[in-house]
Order: structure tokens, then C-alpha cells, then sequence
């Protein structure tokens, strides 16, 4: 592969948003985890599908994970990297717990800039890169990082979460969510 400057990826679209199956979300993850087992599979997926008729937004991109929210590690994995501008779309939890995150971490400290931007009311894969990427200022070409929140890079990131994360400072976050 031929690295160049151009090549590099310095931006990334953060993706904490996605369909709204309603009422069916139910239906399709029980269908789904029963066509697995009929095909014999040993670990059945765990299919989260969003129902916003329901009284709690269950998005999946806000459940723990070692006790933190599974959006921290993408943002820790992107603060990390050679990203400099990163857009963060999700609801008004994921937020909440974007603005902690960007508390903690001062981002700007180390030359990044992150910015949360609301979901609104269309839940969709489609909308949630459309609403990222008009907020990230691209030149036409450029290569950007789309980066499903739901989907924690694991290397290297203990050693960070083992010594870099203040647990009760975790604790107080999901205490006040």
C-alpha cells in the first residue's frame, strides 16, 4: 500500500444512532436468535434493536461495559489515533455522556476536535452519516473513518482503561445519567 500524507485519515464520523425498529424490535431479535439456533450455531448474536415506543431509549451504544459506556471506547480508540476532527451523532444520552467524556479527557489538549451533534427525529443509518458529515467540513475525496460506536477496538485500550480511567469518576457519570 503506498502511504502518502493525503492518505492519511484525519477525520472521523462516530456513529451512536441507528433505526427505529419499533414495536417489531422484539419480534426480530427473538426471530433472528431462533434462526440462529435452528442453523446450530453455539453463541447466538445478540441483536439490540431500538423501539422508541418504548418508556426507555435502550440504545445500544450507552450499555456498560466494564462498567463504562461502550461509546467511551470508540472515543478513547479515536483520541488515540491520528484523527484530528471527530463528529459524534447520537441521542440526548449519548450526549450527556459525550459531554462527561469531553470533560474528563480535554480532547483539545492534544490538538482534537470532537463535537456531539443530535440524531433528531429521523432514525436512520442514512440520516445519522448524513447529519455527521455535514457537520465535518470535508473536502471532496477525503478519506473519513466511519466508526459504529457499538463496536469497541480492543487492542491496546486496556492498558489505557486499567490505568487512565478514574473508575469512580465512571461511577459518578452513570450515577447521574
Amino acid at each position: 500500500i503506498n502511504k502518502n500524507k493525503e492518505d492519511s485519515i484525519t477525520k472521523a464520523l462516530i456513529l451512536c444512532s441507528y433505526n427505529d425498529y419499533g414495536s417489531e424490535a422484539k419480534f426480530h431479535s427473538i426471530e433472528q436468535a431462533n434462526n440462529e439456533r435452528e442453523r446450530g450455531h453455539k453463541f447466538i448474536n445478540h441483536l439490540i434493536l431500538r423501539d422508541k415506543t418504548q418508556e426507555i431509549d435502550n440504545v445500544k451504544f450507552n450499555f456498560l461495559l466494564d462498567d463504562i459506556p461502550i461509546m467511551v471506547y470508540s472515543l478513547l480508540n479515536v483520541l488515540r489515533s491520528r484523527v484530528k476532527d471527530a463528529i459524534i451523532v447520537g441521542n440526548k444520552d449519548s450526549e450527556q455522556i459525550f459531554n462527561y467524556f469531553m470533560e474528563y479527557y480535554r480532547p483539545h489538549r492534544y490538538g482534537k476536535n470532537f463535537k456531539f451533534v443530535n440524531e433528531g427525529k429521523n432514525l436512520s443509518l442514512s440520516n445519522t452519516i448524513k447529519r455527521g458529515r455535514d457537520n465535518l467540513n470535508l473536502d471532496s475525496n477525503e478519506l473519513t473513518l466511519l466508526l459504529p460506536a457499538d463496536i469497541p477496538f480492543f487492542s491496546d485500550l486496556y492498558p489505557i482503561i486499567k490505568d487512565g480511567i478514574d473508575r469512580n469518576y465512571i461511577h459518578y457519570i452513570i450515577k447521574t445519567l
